[in-house]
């Protein structure tokens, strides 16, 4: 019988803070977490709003391992950090083949390459650090945090654009349903950089209207909205088998029971509403109770909120659940959404409530009678699916039950 998989810790690095009781009372009141880039407004971009996660306060970790972080790495290996202590997970636990790190990213460190470039430039490729190709590669984020917390089991970095974090911590469910982990630490994580927001904005892709009100630039499902506000950040969960945790005496957050993952072939950067139903309905394959809540991707788009409406109205048809976007106050992290929002929906889960949706305005109209949620409210929630997509057609969905002790 395959294993039932549990969360028995959680750990952030996001605009709206880096402690989960922070970051749960800014989900309740509706605070903004996104503000103007003046360097961005210097340079002439067309969007200059993002919300910008920072590990400034917390303290370094040993040389030997920061040499080798971008802010990439640097966000997870924190993120992972505070889940660990948030699970009261023995670290010793964690050297050993039976546990893993499974932590995506959509970009990567692109800083690294921009450092390594300006010093060849200025002082010759032999001056070039050792230091500069792990923080570059694209599984920086998972190595680093095997490295630093002496993982003998899986770490790779699965790398699906905006669904990369949705997917490390479906497919670490995975490993550990069958038999392969007894815990692992998944999620994901990207950092802001000049030029990856400069080719976005590129794209057309980003809101580029609100520059001067920043808190109404991400605005899921409303009528003005104009493209979406780029984030960085970092979330990781501490994942283990339901043995395996009790043997420890564990706190459980809550159990993560299915998990969807499809590509839809619509086009390369087309959210396609048949792709994310797919997902959906993966998630909840083989149990037909119906979730309270749905935590949707909604990035603010004008092509991908109306997708995703139609993908919850062909899931649930006229009995679809209450729905929130959060990125109305986080902007979208990226690589980093999956994790962030399985992350906030566990802690509504927690606390009683669903945070609301920061629709300024008029809600399209495509959301009819849908049971938006656009300001918090009480509620609780037993079952909640997180639902993730990106470019490339990759979509996912998470779904997870309170935890009842049973």
């Amino acid at each position: 019988m395959p294993a039932r998989v549990v969360v028995t810790g959680l750990g952030i690095v996001s605009c709206l803070g880096n402690s989960l009781d922070g970051v749960s009372s800014a989900l309740r009141t509706g605070r903004s977490a996104l503000a103007r880039v003046d360097a961005w407004r210097a340079r002439g971009f067309r969007s200059q709003v993002a919300g910008v996660a920072s590990v400034a306060a917390e303290p370094p970790f040993a040389r030997k391992h920061e040499r080798f972080m971008g802010d990439t790495a640097r966000f997870a290996a924190h993120a992972a950090a505070k889940a660990i202590d948030d699970a009261a997970l023995d670290p010793a636990r964690l050297r050993s083949p039976r546990a893993g790190a499974i932590v995506g990213s959509g970009i990567g460190s692109m800083a690294a390459y921009d450092d390594a470039m300006a010093i060849a430039a200025q002082r010759g490729i032999d001056k070039t650090p050792p230091y500069v190709v792990p923080k570059a590669m694209s599984s920086t984020a998972s190595a680093c945090v095997a490295q630093l917390f002496g993982i003998e089991g899986v770490a790779y970095s699965p790398s699906s654009a905006c669904t990369s974090s949705a997917l490390a911590i479906g497919q670490a469910m995975q490993l550990i349903r069958s038999g392969c982990q007894d815990v692992v630490l998944a999620g994901g994580s990207d950092a802001l950089h000049d030029n990856m927001t400069l080719m976005f904005d590129a794209m057309g892709v980003l809101s580029g209207r609100f520059n001067d009100t920043p808190d109404q630039a991400s605005r899921p499902y409303g009528i003005g909205r104009d493209g979406f506000v780029i984030a960085s950040g970092a979330g990781i969960l501490v994942l283990e088998s339901l043995e395996h945790a009790r043997a420890r005496g564990a706190r459980i957050h809550a159990e993560l029971v299915g998990f969807g993952q499809c590509t839809d072939n619509a086009g390369m950067a087309t959210p396609h509403a048949p792709g994310i139903a797919r997902a959906m309905r993966m998630a909840m394959e083989g149990d037909a109770r119906r979730p309270d809540y749905v935590n949707t991707h909604a990035p603010s788009t004008p092509l991908g909120d109306v997708e995703e409406l139609a993908a919850l109205a062909d899931v649930f048809g006229d009995d679809v659940p209450a729905f929130s976007s959060t990125k109305g106050m986080t902007g979208h992290p990226l690589g980093a959404s999956g994790a962030h929002e399985a992350i906030y929906t566990i802690l509504m889960m927690r606390d009683g409530f669903i945070a609301g949706t920061a629709v300024d305005g008029t809600p399209d109209p495509a959301v009819g009678r849908m049971p938006l949620v656009r300001t918090a409210r009480d509620a609780r929630i037993e079952r909640a699916l997180s639902v993730s997509f990106g470019f490339g057609g990759s979509c996912a969905g998470l779904l997870l039950d309170a935890w009842k002790g049973d």
